[in-house]
């Protein structure tokens, strides 16, 4: 910053050392003095790198848009620019705007159309969208361009299952499993135990949860469903203890809280029902399912 300063006193029209200056700024949590200092440089030269950086600083105090209205000023002087266009839609993402995020996102591929981040979120959003057979076609092209690890095969094969592809949905899993390491192995077994129930084959369900929780003790959606199939078998003690541990693991998730009421509501304990909906509520208010059963667990507590 010493340099940076001395430089900014000598060199007074240089656009550069002021927004090294504000960098520093910015490295020290300076942000205000950072933002003026990036002011003087765009004034000076408007240049996109430093667009980018000064969006930084309304992005780190939680003001998104206004990081947005930076990235748009500087479009308006260099428009169609991949980095700001990037930058802007990682922000309409984090927003969970995903409509613009993928308009932006689709613009990018028109100028860069081998722009791997554009490629994988279009595709994700298409896959929760409820458009796997789209979503799979990005994640081939990824494929094509040479990017292949566990996570691209893992969304392969259930873009393809969800496309009822079936003859590749498998073959996707194993090559994400031959990829995988400590960190994901047991999110691809899980994720087989998913295709496992959709396909009706309980068994191999079964064997996939319980591979995922041996590789990872703390993955509390495998636990819920394994939990849901011990109810299915008839072992009610050993759902309610997967329940519970899905509950202890996780705060996020509502499906466990919302499994354990129907067992409690089934087993006559409609005060434990009523407890877990309440919380189960709390995680995901807009569960119809959930308010339904609130609602008769509700109508039996005053007939009593």
């Amino acid at each position: 910053m010493e340099i940076a300063t001395e430089a900014n006193n000598t060199f007074k029209n240089d656009w550069w050392w002021r927004a090294k200056l504000a960098t520093c700024f910015y490295k020290l949590g300076m942000l205000r003095d950072s933002e003026s200092y990036y002011l003087d440089s765009l004034k000076l030269e408007k240049m996109i790198i430093t667009s980018l950086e000064m969006a930084k600083i309304p992005i780190r105090l939680d003001q998104p848009l206004k990081a947005v209205e930076i990235y748009k000023t500087s479009l308006a002087i260099f428009p169609s620019d991949v980095s700001l266009n990037t930058a802007s839609a990682r922000v309409y993402e984090m927003l969970g705007d995903y409509e613009n995020s993928t308009l932006i996102y689709q613009s990018v591929l028109n100028s860069e159309a081998y722009n791997l981040e554009a490629l994988a979120s279009i595709a994700s959003e298409n896959f929760y969208s409820d458009q796997p057979e789209i979503a799979l076609k990005y994640y081939k092209r990824l494929i094509e361009m040479g990017i292949s690890n566990t996570e691209i095969w893992n969304n392969i094969g259930l873009s393809a299952f969800y496309s009822s592809q079936y003859d590749i949905c498998f073959t996707c899993f194993l090559n994400a499993l031959s990829m995988s390491d400590k960190t994901n192995v047991a999110d691809v077994w899980y994720n087989i135990g998913q295709v496992g129930c959709g396909l009706g084959d309980t068994n191999m369900a079964y064997q996939a949860f319980k591979l995922a929780i041996s590789l990872d003790r703390g993955h509390a959606e495998a636990y819920n469903n394994l939990g849901v199939l011990e109810m299915q078998r008839g072992n009610s003690e050993q759902g309610r203890l997967n329940f519970q541990t899905a509950i202890k693991l996780s705060g996020y998730i509502f499906q466990p809280l919302y499994n354990y009421a129907i067992m409690a509501f089934k087993n006559g304990d409609f005060q434990e029902c009523f407890n877990k909906l309440k919380s189960s509520m709390a995680v995901f208010p807009d569960f119809p399912q959930c308010k339904a059963l609130l609602d008769t667990v509700n109508i039996i507590f005053i007939s009593k």
